[in-house]
């Protein structure tokens, strides 16, 4: 059986730099969203405290892509 050829690291590179660019624009998305949440009457802690979550989720993406040499 043969195997397909391997994709040249630079296709990696360009995919995980456009994902990392797609997680930055969602975290500053995300940290408006905390922003304003703060900016309520009432904080509502369980929403902030996902919000938080969902950030530190896409930041560790971003590291692992750091890890892997995969971005600068």
């Amino acid at each position: 059986m043969n195997r397909p050829p391997r994709p040249e690291i630079n296709t990696f590179h360009a995919c995980a730099s456009q994902h990392a660019e797609w997680l930055r624009e969602e975290i500053e998305e995300l940290l408006d969203a905390r922003f304003l949440a703060y900016e309520k009457a009432t904080v509502d802690e369980a929403e902030i405290a996902h919000l938080r979550n969902e950030i530190e989720t896409r930041e560790d993406v971003i590291s692992h892509y750091r890890t892997l040499g995969l971005l600068p």
